[in-house]
């Protein structure tokens, strides 16, 4: 295998030991993401200090629909992780070309979001049932925001170009930066200028397009054959084919995955409550924290096993699938643990005058944030069967797992408690759907990981042993 020279910072995935490399690799993602909701989490307190409930279920009703939006093109960035991880494995000689489609994809993608995202804002609220009282200010906040999206598709896929290398911390730099800035022009805006939700996705516009420019510059600085020329922005078939091949299922499955949250946020905004979409918006930023930390070591595992798959290690394979769960559980369960404990201290940060909003995001932390270890495990096998370049397989689990199941739920399960039980009971029925849906979809992924392994190992021999695998 050809050994490409290591950029700085880089980590080395296919020898020496597991454990330690693996947290050096995911430790900055982890911070990256803790980083980012950091800085949304601000803007949510702001927003609740300075302007008030109202805002921030405004605010908060348009977290699904983002994700809804904007995750099927990040699943994509993930699937150029993977070919470009594998590549690296395999000693691919046409590195350079995978990075420069990678790049521009993520141009193409961001304009895309941009404006669909622009367009069809106030229809996608109004079909997500958004109160009356919120809707103009989430039309107008959700407008703003995704006039950011360029700046956002284009850091993604450039940090994904930089993970697939070894390199987490350059992008933990720029986010830093990045979210300083939003910090800043968030309080300028809304405390200063007065200007609200608006003040907020200004800010966020900003910050995502310096982001942008930043890893932009660090891909240029790179050392051949990983170096982004913007002059040699390309679209090469073949690198299209395989990205999408990857990272297609993945944003298919991300997107269907956040369709059945989309569908459950619906029917938290049917109970016409907005003391409970605040309470359940505030409860879901604390709940972010705890997932950012676990979708991170998820997200090492698929740069790890790409990595390790395309060099055809089968044992490395294993223990990066062990290391990885391990870290989820070690992570994900104190986590949850400790956001339950201090769950009212926590959303009075949001909600300093709603007493109701309050309970209302404590029921949803007793329910998810205790069991989220298990979403962490579930996306864990389902990032690690990804990097083994098996794509269709999650997807069809996952879909069947937990969104086909959700929904199900909250078309049979969830209407009857609504009209037999209060708000506050119809609510924890529906929240019960989350780890239920955990549990199912990672016991059938588990079961399929275990076959991929042995049939890898199968055509590893095949192919040492000289006979077709």
């Amino acid at each position: 295998m050809k050994n490409f020279k290591r950029n700085a910072g880089a980590v080395n995935m296919t020898e020496g030991p597991v454990l330690l490399p693996f947290i050096r690799y995911t430790l900055p993602v982890v911070l990256s993401g803790m980083l980012s909701l950091l800085f949304n989490t601000v803007d949510m307190v702001v927003v609740g200090q300075f302007v008030g409930e109202s805002a921030v279920a405004a605010v908060g009703s348009t977290t699904s629909l983002i994700g809804f939006i904007t995750n099927f093109f990040l699943g994509i960035s993930m699937g150029a992780t993977v070919k470009l991880a594998t590549d690296i494995g395999a000693g691919e000689k046409n590195l350079n070309r995978a990075v420069q489609t990678a790049y521009t994809l993520g141009i193409i993608f961001g304009l895309v979001t941009c404006l669909t995202g622009c367009i069809l804002a106030e229809n996608m609220l109004v079909w997500m049932k958004t109160p009356s009282d919120v809707l103009p200010q989430a039309t107008l906040y959700l407008r703003i925001y995704f006039i950011g999206q360029p700046g956002f598709m284009i850091f993604s896929f450039g940090r994904a170009i930089l993970s697939a290398f070894g390199d987490t911390r350059s992008p933990l730099c720029y986010l830093a930066a990045a979210g300083a800035v939003n910090v800043v022009f968030n309080l300028f805006f809304v405390v200063i200028c007065g200007q609200g939700g608006a003040g907020v996705a200004a800010a966020t516009v900003m910050s995502q397009f310096l982001s942008a420019i930043l890893v932009t510059g660090r891909l240029r600085a790179l050392e051949e054959p990983h170096r982004l020329s913007l002059k040699k922005l390309m679209l090469e078939k073949t690198v299209i084919a395989r990205i999408m091949y990857l990272g297609v299922p993945s944003g298919l499955q991300t997107m269907l995955f956040l369709m059945s949250t989309v569908l459950i946020q619906s029917s938290v905004n049917s109970l016409n409550s907005t003391s409970l979409v605040a309470g359940n918006s505030s409860a879901t930023n604390i709940e972010g924290f705890i997932y950012t930390a676990m979708i991170s070591v998820a997200q090492g595992c698929i740069a790890f096993s790409g990595q390790n798959y395309g060099a055809r290690s089968v044992v490395r394979l294993k223990k990066v699938y062990q290391v990885s769960i391990f870290l989820e559980i070690a992570v994900g369960a104190p986590m949850g643990l400790a956001a339950c404990f201090c769950g009212r201290d926590l959303l009075r940060l949001f909600l300093p005058d709603s007493a109701a909003g309050i309970e209302y995001g404590m029921a949803r932390l007793q329910v998810i944030a205790v069991t989220y270890f298990l979403c962490g495990i579930m996306d864990c096998t389902t990032y690690m069967i990804r990097g083994m370049n098996r794509t269709i397989f999650p997807l069809v689990a996952t879909v069947a797992g937990s969104v086909v199941f959700r929904i199900i739920w909250i078309f049979t399960v969830f209407p009857r408690a609504r009209r037999g039980l209060g708000i506050t009971q119809a609510y924890h029925i529906l929240l019960i759907s989350y780890p239920i849906s955990w549990i199912v979809t990672f016991t059938v992924l588990f079961l399929y990981y275990l076959a991929a392994v042995r049939n890898i190992q199968a055509e590893t021999e095949g192919r040492r042993g000289g006979t077709p695998p």
